[in-house]
């Protein structure tokens, strides 16, 4: 008789408050589980993106040593010069 007045009153029931509680922490749940996903998304770009970074950093870092012994090797060869010259001059 207690859900009849609750039903001719436009009340609830005890049973459908649960459903209707269980209903919404189902739609958070899929809410946080396609946060989760776009979350994991994002990681896998920032990762990729990380990888390509590296590589980068190592192509220039092999350029630098490259630069640097070429420009030692020209130092070298500039400083065996002056001292060829003073040779030829002395």
């Amino acid at each position: 008789m207690g859900s009849f007045f609750v039903h001719l009153f436009g009340g609830k029931t005890k049973e459908d408050r649960i459903k209707e509680k269980m209903e919404q922490i189902k739609r958070k749940a899929e809410g946080v589980k396609k946060q989760e996903e776009i979350l994991q998304n994002k990681m896998n770009i920032l990762h990729e993106k990380d990888k390509k970074l590296e590589i980068q950093i190592k192509q220039i870092d092999t350029q630098h040593k490259a630069v640097q012994t070429e420009l030692e090797s020209i130092q070298k060869t500039i400083d065996k010069n002056i001292e060829n010259s003073f040779k030829i001059l002395g």
